[in-house]
């Protein structure tokens, strides 16, 4: 769809909101329009006094009324006296504030920038300015001046100047000259600037198609974009790399992958006769984990066997519970050895053998127990009736710096080590974990390794199994309470490669209707939940239903939904806010937040509702079970309408009733793990609606199982003298 472009010129006002990533809304008045229109947008170095031509579109939001975003500018210095002084006094440069804008208006009139751009030195002879201030003032000249000559270059080579606020904060006064060195740096220096992006700048500054900054980003940028391998086969990232640069196959190539090597940006290896290739970072991660799994291993473990026998069968007995011959060997072998691993499907136990190793070391031994996500935690929590936190708050990760203060200079404390749903822990994060666990503890790993596998790169937990000499539980029975259930039946159906059988009666819990019409797929599950279950069962849509999507986008992705059910459940309560995005959040609207905030104490994946909401200081209250947690309007860029999510969202997490569209719109994203983790987040019931062929499509596709990585191959050759 093509979208007509508008241009407005005005004077700004006012900045009436600003935040950190740089979107603004200011008031600008112009000759054309009576009243003073609002400016929405990633805008930089924007004061009060400025003249501003804004490119961009008109639209009208739900709460602030017609707004004018932003999709390009260009800034025009003030001229007139007062307009020079209205600038200043804005705190455009640093140490001029209202009263020494005035005194330096005063001296040098309209040639008052003029001065300051060239020759600054003149501010001695204003009253009151002492040398301290006159410093502080030339110094934010210079980096004003550095960003004028920025914007001016990105718009000379067609670059989009919201990419300025990030750019100067990475290369300083020096960002024109350190682009024009190498513009391939911005790719790996500027979070968002892709490839694609620096190539055409490059272009722009004349560097040659064959030039070593431009292969070797093309390199980086091929193993950077492996979508959960952690290396390469040598001849096939040739092959990627030739394509993206349109270049020939050549020695040439070849060479360049060697050079990044011996720089230490990339490893190279030979696994059963292949050239393989990783980020220098990734291998240093795998092989990493292989070293600490081989010290965790030869922990000495001072737990006697027949002391185990002896008070698992005094717990059995005191929480009324008896386990079959293979549980308890589970339980044994994990409590008398320094690493186990326990695997299984729904069903199989899982739950009770970590209630029971838990309960077995409370009373004895420091306990820690870990999960990947927030939701994970608490489940894992809720199934122990002990504290569980996510790995990224157990080793104390900063955000700003990115790094961990538990680390192998200063390990945990903890005697047992409890890790659930490992299959979601990738290479780098296993790898910061591993080195925290002190020399004295043991470690205990619990998953479900048909899950889908972690977001980032790897198959940790696949791949360690799949290795020799490491304690491991496979849990294959399925318990008699859960043989009844069609959903946990039908999963492990699907993971053996079988169409599941359904039956449509009344002592089913997992149903398939089918449909072809992504709209009636889509009217359908809106009407399920906001409409027919609730009726039926007397449940809450807000609370027990969640719908489950493969993709984001498209016809059936998780912000049609949003907007379907929002639309249906809840477009009569008051708007409570307008994020600085652009979507419209109402009261009791369900929403989810989407990175860890330690600090708030909600974490990545926790669900909650809109309880409350203050136009005035623009807040919200968003409720998240037993707590509610204030967010201010910048904050709510970390949330989203959660009536539906992606499936790769919800893992870790469980719902009563959960609702999965399927249809060959969702085509490159369907596989067996993705069905499979999808249909066991439903306790109570599951319904997937869609076409048969998408569902066999799923069950066939097994390619998301595969990653090619290299943990198995330093797991294999580790030196047991190093």
């Amino acid at each position: 769809m093509l979208f007509t472009m508008d241009q407005i010129t005005g004077v700004i006002d006012r900045i009436t909101y600003q935040h950190d990533n740089g979107f603004l809304v200011a008031k600008i008045q112009t000759e054309t329009h009576p009243n003073r229109v609002t400016i929405t947008g990633v805008l930089f170095d924007i004061y009060a006094g400025q003249s501003i031509t804004c490119i961009g579109q008109w639209e009208t939001n739900a709460q602030y009324g017609r707004q004018f975003r932003v999709h390009e500018w260009s800034i025009h210095r003030p001229t007139t006296v007062s307009g020079i002084e209205r600038y200043l006094s804005s705190g455009a440069l640093k140490g001029i504030g209202p009263v020494y804008a005035k005194k330096i208006v005063d001296q040098f009139g309209d040639q008052t920038l003029h001065i300051l751009d060239t020759d600054s030195d003149q501010l001695r002879h204003v009253p009151g300015l002492g040398k301290k201030r006159i410093a502080l003032i030339q110094a934010s000249v210079q980096t004003s001046q550095a960003n004028r000559d920025l914007l001016i270059f990105l718009a000379d080579h067609h670059v989009s100047n919201t990419w300025v606020p990030k750019i100067q904060h990475a290369y300083g006064v020096n960002s024109v000259s350190t682009i024009q060195n190498n513009p391939y740096a911005l790719a790996k220096d500027i979070s968002g600037i892709g490839f694609k992006t620096a190539d055409q700048l490059a272009k722009s500054l004349g560097i040659q198609a064959d030039h070593p900054h431009r292969i070797d980003m093309g390199i980086l940028h091929c193993l950077g974009t492996l979508n959960g391998h952690t290396c390469c086969p040598l001849d096939g990232l040739i092959k990627q790399v030739a394509t993206l640069l349109q270049l020939p196959p050549s020695d040439r190539l070849n060479q360049r992958v060697y050079a990044l090597v011996n720089q230490r940006q990339l490893y190279s290896a030979t696994i059963n006769n292949q050239p393989m290739v990783w980020m220098h970072s990734i291998a240093m991660a795998e092989w990493g984990i292989a070293n600490e799994l081989y010290r965790i291993q030869h922990t000495p473990v001072r737990t006697p066997l027949n002391h185990v026998v002896h008070t698992l069968e005094t717990l059995e007995q005191s929480i009324d519970l008896t386990l079959d011959p293979s549980q308890k060997q589970a339980i044994c072998q994990a409590v008398t050895q320094p690493m186990h691993i326990i695997t299984g499907g729904p069903g199989t136990g899982k739950s009770t053998l970590t209630r029971m190793i838990t309960g077995l070391f409370y009373k004895q031994k420091a306990l820690m127990l870990l999960a990947p996500t927030g939701r994970a935690a608490k489940r894992l929590s809720q199934a122990t009736q002990l504290a569980a936190k996510t790995i990224h708050s157990a080793l104390s990760y900063d955000f700003a710096s990115g790094s961990f203060s538990y680390n192998k200079k200063r390990p945990l404390t903890h005697d047992v080590i409890i890790v659930d749903e490992a299959s979601m822990i990738d290479t780098l994060l296993f790898y910061q974990l591993l080195l925290a666990i002190p020399s004295h503890a043991q470690l205990i790993i619990i998953g479900d390794v048909d899950q889908l596998p972690s977001i980032g790169p790897g198959t940790v937990l696949r791949d360690i199994l799949n290795s020799s000499g490491i304690s491991t539980t496979r849990l294959t029975h399925i318990f008699r309470q859960a043989q009844h259930s069609h959903i946990i039946r039908h999963a492990h159906a699907i993971q053996r490669g079988d169409y599941p059988q359904f039956i449509h009666s009344a002592e089913s819990d997992c149903f398939f209707i089918e449909s072809d019409n992504p709209e009636k797929i889509l009217d359908e599950i809106a009407d399920l939940m906001a409409h027919r279950l609730p009726k039926k069962y007397g449940i809450h849509p807000q609370t027990d239903c969640q719908i489950l999507s493969p993709m984001n986008t498209g016809p059936l992705g998780v912000h049609a939904f949003n907007a379907k059910l929002q639309a249906l459940l809840n477009s009569h309560s008051p708007i409570a806010l307008t994020a600085p995005d652009g979507t419209c959040y109402r009261q009791y609207d369900k929403v989810i937040q989407l990175r860890n905030n330690y600090d708030a104490g909600v974490l990545n994946g926790d669900i909650g509702i809109i309880d409350a909401y203050c136009n005035d200081q623009k807040t919200l209250a968003i409720r998240f079970d037993e707590r509610t947690i204030e967010y201010k309007h910048s904050d709510c860029l970390d949330i989203r309408l959660a009536y539906a999510v992606s499936i790769h969202k919800y893992q870790g997490s469980e719902c009563p009733y959960v609702m999965i569209p399927i249809h060959r719109s969702h085509n490159h994203m369907l596989n067996r793990n993705l069905l499979y983790t999808a249909l066991t987040r439903g306790k109570t019931m599951v319904i997937l609606i869609g076409q048969p062929s998408a569902l066999t499509t799923a069950i066939c596709n097994v390619s998301a199982m595969h990653r090619d990585t290299g943990l198995d191959y330093f797991l294999n050759s580790i030196n047991p003298k190093q």
